[in-house]
């Protein structure tokens, strides 16, 4: 059975205007940055965190026992 190593890493991003700077600050390869612009517009990105963020609780609701047995307490 292979087993998988993880490295830990950390970005930083920033909004700069219309694009936004993601940069490395901690990282076993060093450091790095970049700008980018969003393929999609900030509406439809609420939207998406507001539907994905609906989903998740209705899943973790039905899903976790830990989260059952709080709610009967």
């Amino acid at each position: 059975m292979k087993y998988l190593s993880y490295l830990d890493f950390e970005i930083e991003i920033r909004r700069e205007g219309e694009s936004y700077t993601a940069r490395v600050t901690r990282s076993p390869a060093g450091q790095a940055s970049g700008t980018f612009t969003l393929p999609f517009s900030e509406d439809i990105l609420k939207r998406l965190i507001v539907k994905l963020g609906q989903n998740r609780k209705s899943i973790r609701k039905i899903l976790s026992a830990e989260g059952l047995s709080a709610e009967g307490e």
